[in-house]
């Protein structure tokens, strides 16, 4: 099931407040997920579109060739042939969101084609296994999985973040606090977008990387939940010795295995 409507239902509107904060306001789900789309797309279309290139392995085609080691890392995995069988494995309803979401991006850009880059252009369409393949190339193969942190495992270097969350006996106005501290640079793939989301049924405040169809940090009425970078054991690192021609590098190389698949 895609995205069922041409333009989101009458009532869909998008305020900002004087932060820049988009306020998303619609009368379904999948409308709230187009909304979503099409303010992260006004405030980042450029940021937006490189990152799903990169996430995509085309990087180095669209941007030159200082992303040819992250497309290298990308295509070694296969990570766009298995976003693309993950999107497939999604429920009917949710790929309707993600095709949703997708379409808020395009017509912002076709509304707007000024405000974005030659290169970002060269990017569209995008689809709904956009969101679902950049979210899995920076959540599995960015924050548990890099190339970076493959070469960091001899090194036994760490990384970290923090949350806290303090019960309503604890505080001062008797209301819950939580507080996260995801301890990530600011820019590229952890720029994060702040947005509120209003739908039947949901009422979420919170923040995502941008390129992200759902919220990593959120609270509202009902629900709170922060997310942290730590040092769990998440992976398993092979080298392989290749005899002859191994893909499109020809050449040994390191396999990471976050989700327990092999190339065959």
């Amino acid at each position: 099931m895609g995205f069922r409507g041409k333009v989101p239902s009458k009532g869909t509107e998008i305020l900002r407040d004087r932060f820049g904060v988009a306020h998303v306001s619609a009368k379904s789900t999948e409308d709230l997920f187009y909304g979503y789309g099409w303010a992260t797309t006004h405030s980042h279309a450029n940021l937006l579109l490189k990152l799903y290139a990169q996430s995509r392995g085309r990087g180095a085609e669209i941007y030159g060739p200082g992303e040819v080691a992250l497309n290298r890392w990308v295509l070694l995995n296969g990570l766009p042939e298995r976003a693309a069988e993950w999107y497939r494995q999604q429920t009917p309803e949710f790929r309707g969101y993600l095709d949703a979401f997708a379409k808020g991006i395009n017509d912002y850009a076709a509304k707007y084609p000024e405000r974005l880059s030659a290169e970002a252009r060269a990017i569209l369409p995008v689809t709904g296994v956009d969101p679902l393949l950049h979210s899995m190339r920076v959540v599995h193969y960015t924050f548990v999985s890099s190339a970076q942190r493959v070469e960091a495992v001899a090194r036994t270097e760490a990384g970290g973040s923090n949350a806290w969350a303090v019960g309503p006996s604890r505080t001062a106005s008797g209301g819950t606090l939580l507080l996260g501290n995801p301890h990530l640079a600011w820019g590229d793939l952890s720029t994060y977008y702040e947005i509120h989301l209003r739908a039947p049924g949901i009422e979420l405040d919170g923040a995502s990387q941008v390129g992200f169809p759902c919220l990593r940090f959120v609270f509202s009425d009902y629900l709170g939940f922060n997310q942290t970078v730590n040092t769990i054991d998440a992976m398993d690192v092979y080298r392989l010795t290749v005899d002859g021609d191994f893909g499109p590098f020809g050449v040994s190389g390191v396999y990471v295995a976050s989700d327990g698949e092999f190339p065959e």
